[in-house]
């Protein structure tokens, strides 16, 4: 038996999982200090441990392997893969070749960039790559890479599950990443090469688009390299999926390796990068680079690689539309995951420049459990020291990595092995899923009936050329993500809508769902038709941004608005303030306050009854709403806010429906959603994401009932939930935060709580306070008040 996927689920020995993982580097710590670490890692709950294994530590000079610790104590990778396997816990290997870590080189040994100085890339203007990056595919670089393969996998395979606590193997890190953030495509000799066979393979009439292509290698080189006007939109939008197709080649030639010298069992995962500023809004760009890499593959899955700030009322949608974005191009097996899920107090500088609240790590582990994620390695979770190298390097301090001597300031466990003050709510989080895993693993997010229209093309963005104003880049940029995610995304779920996503690019979307569309100016044409197609099926769409006129090379198309009968009248460029528009709003948003916008898109209708908004002043429209057959939309073409009246007046317009249903929530800022099984054993989970108490009753086992929330304060109710064949949780008011046959453990809070079992064993409480009524089977359990000092009551079940 080994790892597997089935249905969103991850089985190991075919038993559904939910694995909680910590990131510790084993070769940033003494030897003689792992056991206490890996005795802290246990303490807090933690099924398993990933580390990274650096190319640049085990073969600094050619040929010479070093894994038993003969040059540095550190190096001991099977010592420390035994010592983890001792105490029962799973282990996560991340060999690279690639790991970039903050170590020198990104962890590739210095000598292979100097023996080998071809595969360093080369980009715009001819001009050597600004990062530590290589051309992943060029031929001394594989050959190299396949060399450390046939040394460090068999070691892998020795210990992989069931034979050892090996149950996956991650297969180079967020590749790609460092070119996009760099803007440097890697445009070496082989790579143009490659290139000009993917043009002439793509299209029929090459020459139409590039000319040059019939001209010497030299001439062709420089027309990519310093692109011309003419021709520049298609190359951007060529290179884009040239390299999507080749970071899938280099994936896959990792993965052959692999197999090839034993690990043909179990799973490999593929880490996707692109969060930025402490948002997801760009990790879509990641996804766009890597996902041809693992989309319908069995023993392939992907993880997120999230580094979120705060979840709040302003981002905490970024959580949600990162993990319903990544499981759109998944397969109907395969499982959200999360390889470098941010643990720790955000100190990354170890200046106190940045301070996560306790809450967060509680908040963010709940979510991404619920919306489906089977395995969370919390990174990095313990720190360490960075080694001085024995070689001068020259760089100021010799050290193995680029953070100086400390390294994972933040992390729970400091790099000197004391616990910050983030540990305690973590191992708290951690062990509550422990308690709740196999019950939770068969679960996925409950959905209304809308879908968000993903379009992985409009963040194939990560190349542009620089000497040229990417227009392109720019517009799709402007309305792809962001703008929708802090606008509609955040206001759906703030009234407890809930969505998942379509891949607009592989699959239609359906019309039984209202389609949630982010548009720019420029979206492809079999695009524009699926969502006419769409309408005509009677299907409802919501559109903000602009609607497009172009296809993603620039040529007309305006098939959408066409079918639409909007007529194009122009585009405000964007104004600063006090220089901005009044929106004016009308139909179903008559007597709503003026918005006042610095951009918006106008368009001309036939008839003003379809006229949603409109600029003050010009008399000309930036809103729409159509009422009629195979023609029901709302198109929303100016900057709007997060209104949650008007998106409820928009919700009813559609006909939409949701599922879950709450009284008035004071201030809103209560984010609530429910994942279930096949049986109809559900979880309800609600975030207070204030930090103030919150009171409201819920619609729980058929009735309203009351919930308290305390400040920032997290609950997952189960409903309809079979703790063994003797004890089903019916509804609970208050979290359960540790059972057995005879248990429950009740962490209370607020003032009051009940709780509704179905048993015929005695259930009995020491609680003087705690009432009891039995009626057949049901067991009605309640308490009205609560002493301030108590956190939990148990009951007795025998």
């Amino acid at each position: 038996m080994s790892l597997t996927i089935k249905d969103k689920q991850l089985l190991l020995d075919g038993i559904p999982q939910t694995l909680m993982f910590a990131e510790f580097h084993y070769y940033r710590t003494k030897r003689d200090e792992w056991e206490d670490r890996i005795k802290q890692i246990v303490d807090a709950g933690f099924q398993g441990i990933a580390s990274y294994i650096p190319w640049l530590l085990h073969e600094y000079h050619e040929k010479d392997f070093d894994f038993t610790g003969k040059y540095h104590e550190a190096h001991d990778l099977i010592g420390f893969i035994e010592l983890v396997e001792s105490y029962g816990l799973y282990f996560i290997p991340r060999p690279g070749p690639f790991i970039m870590a903050e170590m020198k080189n990104d962890g590739i040994p210095f000598w292979v960039s100097q023996k080998y100085p071809d595969i360093k890339p080369v980009t715009w203007h001819h001009k050597e790559g600004t990062t530590v990056t290589v051309d992943y595919m060029n031929e001394h670089f594989l050959e190299a890479a396949k060399s450390y393969y046939e040394q460090v996998i068999p070691i892998l395979v020795d210990h992989m599950y069931p034979k050892g606590k090996i149950i996956a193997l991650q297969l180079d890190n967020e590749v790609g990443m460092l070119s996009w953030v760099s803007n440097n495509p890697e445009l070496n000799d082989p790579v143009i090469k490659s290139f000009t066979d993917f043009i002439k393979s793509s299209y029929p009439n090459p020459l139409e688009l590039y000319p040059f292509l019939n001209s010497s290698f030299d001439e062709i080189k420089h027309k990519i390299r310093v692109p011309e006007t003419s021709y520049l939109n298609q190359l951007h939008f060529d290179l884009g999926h040239f390299f999507r197709t080749r970071l899938a080649s280099y994936i896959t030639y990792l993965k052959n390796i692999s197999i090839d010298l034993g690990f043909n069992q179990n799973l490999f995962i593929i880490n996707i990068h692109g969060c930025s500023g402490g948002r997801s809004t760009t990790y879509p760009i990641g996804l766009s680079q890597l996902y041809e890499a693992y989309t319908n593959q069995k023993d392939v899955i992907s993880g997120s690689d999230l580094y979120i700030n705060d979840f709040d009322v302003p981002t905490f949608q970024d959580s949600y539309m990162a993990n319903i974005l990544t499981d759109a191009l998944n397969d109907k097996d395969q499982v959200l995951t999360s390889l470098e899920f941010s643990a720790g107090t955000g100190d990354y500088g170890d200046n106190y420049s940045q301070r996560y609240s306790t809450s967060r790590i509680d908040l963010m582990t709940r979510s991404y459990v619920a919306l489906g994620n089977r395995l969370l390695n919390f990174y990095t979770f313990a720190g360490g020291t960075n080694y001085r190298l024995n070689d001068h390097l020259g760089d100021g301090n010799d050290r193995i990595a680029t953070t100086g001597e400390r390294h994972g300031f933040a992390a729970p466990i400091d790099p000197e092995g004391n616990k910050s003050y983030v540990f305690d709510k973590t191992k708290e989080v951690v062990t509550l899923m422990k308690y709740h895993q196999f019950h939770l693993a068969k679960q996925k997010p409950v959905f209304d009936d809308i879908t968000y229209g993903f379009i992985p093309d409009y963040f194939m963005t990560e190349f542009h050329y620089p000497d040229v104003s990417p227009t392109i880049h720019q517009n799709i940029s402007k309305y792809r993500g962001g703008m929708f995610w802090d606008v509609i995304s955040k206001s759906l779920l703030l009234l407890n809508y809930h969505f998942d996503a379509t891949d607009l690019q592989r699959f239609n979307p359906d019309p039984n769902k209202l389609l949630l569309l982010p548009s720019a100016t420029y979206m492809e044409a079999f695009i524009q038709q699926k969502i006419v197609d769409f309408l005509k099926q009677d299907g409802r769409l919501l559109l903000y941004g602009e609607l497009p006129r172009f296809d993603l090379k620039g040529n007309d198309c305006s098939i959408l608005s066409d079918y639409l009968e909007l007529e194009f009248i122009q585009n405000e460029i964007h104004k600063p303030h006090p220089y901005r528009s009044s929106i004016i709003s009308k139909h179903i948003l008559e007597g709503k306050k003026e918005l006042h916008r610095p951009f918006w898109q106008t368009w001309k209708t036939s008839d003003p009854k379809n006229v949603l908004l409109s600029v003050y002043g010009i008399n000309e429209d930036c809103g729409f709403i159509f009422d009629k057959p195979h023609k029901k939309a709302i198109i929303i073409t100016s900057e709007f806010h997060s209104d949650l009246e008007a998106f409820e007046k928009f919700m009813r317009f559609f006909n939409v429906n949701k599922h879950i249903h709450t009284s008035t929530i004071t201030y809103h800022g209560v984010f609530i959603f429910q994942s279930q099984n096949e049986a109809l054993e559900s979880y309800m989970h609600i975030i207070n994401l204030d930090d103030f108490n919150k009171t409201f009753e819920v619609l729980l086992h058929g009735k309203p009932r009351l919930i308290e929330l305390e400040s920032r304060q997290a609950l997952m109710l189960p409903m309809n939930l079979k703790l063994n064949n003797d004890i089903k949780i019916l509804y609970t008011t208050n979290e359960i935060d540790a059972f057995d046959d005879n248990h429950l453990s009740i962490k209370l809070a607020g003032k009051s709580f009940n709780l509704q079992l179905e048993t015929k064993k005695l259930v009995t409480c020491d609680d003087p306070f705690v009432k009891i009524k039995v009626k057949d089977s049901i067991v009605d359990i309640a308490r009205t008040n609560r002493l301030f000092d108590e956190s939990h009551i148990t009951i007795k079940i025998k």
